[in-house]
């Protein structure tokens, strides 16, 4: 956690952190969130600290009192995911519930992109387990991530593919098949581990004791 030293930034850096409040209007439906402070966004987010040193973003809304408010746009933020990246900013923590596997993948998409490494790196790590990855929440989470692969090396989406091909009957069960949006480049990938994991029990993947499955370490998906 890097929270203690960012604070004390604020003050032993304080002519150097923009200074004033700003309201972000999230989502299709402007979502407010008011009057934060600019100096705890810009010392917790290297993203935030570009965007108001930049000029830029001071070419917002501001208040006719005369406060140094700006108030900027994120059209394409889940209103739930940027509250939950507000809240981490605010009390270095994060959790999620078993059914907010997307919430997770959403903060974690913000994560990156404000350069918030420890965020990012907790969301995975939630993403990952047993209360989030699920039988009902593989398939989304794998089509999901396939997009963003090259951005974590495929971390997240060569977990949900292990996950699918091992709980496949789970799966299906939870309607995982039926959950599938962009059939061709994931139902192509799924076909080609389940042949290779046949291949392996029917004796012909490879590698000593091909006759007895039990005796032989399970090929990672490639």
């Amino acid at each position: 956690s890097t929270f203690k030293d960012d604070l004390a930034r604020m003050f032993s850096d304080a002519e150097c952190i923009p200074a004033g409040k700003v309201t972000f209007a999230v989502g299709p439906d402007n979502r407010r969130f008011s009057k934060l402070n600019k100096g705890l966004l810009c010392v917790r987010s290297e993203y935030f600290l570009r965007l108001f040193s930049s000029g830029m973003a001071e070419s917002g809304d501001e208040t006719k009192e005369g406060v140094d408010e700006t108030v900027l746009e994120v059209p394409d933020a889940d209103p739930a995911a940027f509250k939950t990246l507000l809240d981490y900013i605010a009390k270095d923590e994060v959790s999620f519930e078993a059914n907010d596997a997307w919430l997770a993948f959403d903060t974690l998409k913000l994560a990156r992109k404000h350069g918030m490494v420890r965020l990012e790196k907790l969301c995975m790590v939630a993403l990952e387990g047993e209360e989030l990855l699920t039988a009902g929440s593989a398939v989304p989470l794998l089509e999901r991530s396939r997009v963003h692969a090259d951005e974590d090396d495929g971390r997240l989406f060569d977990t949900c593919r292990r996950f699918v091909l091992e709980n496949g009957s789970a799966v299906v069960a939870a309607g995982g098949l039926e959950q599938l949006q962009e059939h061709a480049p994931v139902t192509k990938g799924l076909l080609r581990d389940a042949y290779e994991e046949l291949d392996l029990y029917r004796g012909r993947g490879g590698g000593g004791d091909e006759g007895n499955p039990r005796g032989r370490k399970r090929r990672r998906t490639q």
